[in-house]
């Protein structure tokens, strides 16, 4: 494809992913498929939820996207872009990473490696708050504790499953994991993913040096497409995936 057909194909996902976040049918799990599992993990969800729940954060991001091409005239906001697909590529990734593993087991593995990782999150928040309230507060007290058991459970099951207590995955891992994903369409797909991830989080971040770089010296089109071929390269993936686990041969 040529830059204008790629530019074609980011908005139509796009707008297609908006549309697939809304509709039901695109968390179902069929009866016997390799995602249906009643065993929960810590916090209350199936790994099939939590799945959704990336591929639904990233696919919200692409579907404004469409709303900004469309209300825009198709214009380009590149760093604003940079953000949306920042997330994008992520929530991607997550699922790609967990969906990936042919065995139940080790796709659950994978799921606590990354629930150990909100368990830090979680536990920074609730930091905030015993820096900021009473530490007689009754609400803040419960909040610590259902972080504490929050973490215990993810590195008792993390340990059960045979990997440490601690593991993790950080997002620059996670992005490395996936890229194999992309080789058919990427010469380097390691290198392509690590620059728009540190451009994009340098974006994010507001950091002074992303503004010297070369990406908004380059015409509109060409733009757009560097920054977005890559993540939504990885949504046609996971979307791929996720239907091959959870049962389902047709796109809804």
């Amino acid at each position: 494809m040529d830059t204008g057909q790629i530019a074609e194909w980011i908005t139509d996902s796009a707008y297609v992913w908006g549309a697939r976040v809304q509709d039901p049918a695109s968390i179902e799990v069929a009866s016997g498929s390799d995602l249906e599992d009643d065993k929960v993990l810590p916090g209350g969800l199936e790994v099939a939820r939590l799945t959704w729940r990336a591929l639904g954060t990233a696919g919200e991001h692409a579907g404004l996207l469409a709303h900004i091409v469309a209300s825009s005239g198709g214009g380009v906001f590149a760093k604003p872009y940079l953000s949306l697909a920042r997330t994008t590529m992520l929530g991607a990734a997550r699922a790609l990473y967990v969906l990936e593993p042919d065995a139940p087991a080790d796709r659950r593995a994978r799921a606590l490696q990354l629930l150990r990782t909100e368990a830090t999150d979680t536990h920074k928040v609730v930091g905030d708050w015993e820096a900021s309230r009473a530490t007689g507060d009754q609400r803040v007290q419960a909040a610590r504790a259902a972080a504490d058991q929050f973490r215990t459970e993810c590195e008792r099951e993390l340990v059960a499953a045979g990997k440490k207590a601690g593991s993790v995955m950080t997002e620059t891992a996670l992005l490395v994991a996936v890229a194999p994903h992309l080789a058919e369409k990427v010469p380097d797909p390691v290198a392509s993913l690590m620059t728009l991830w540190r451009l994009s989080s340098a974006t994010a971040h507001a950091r002074t040096w992303s503004w010297s770089a070369p990406l908004e010296d380059e015409d509109p089109i060409t733009q757009y497409t560097s920054i977005w071929s890559l993540p939504m390269g990885l949504m046609d993936e996971a979307w791929d995936l996720w239907n091959k686990r959870r049962g389902c041969e047709a796109n809804p």
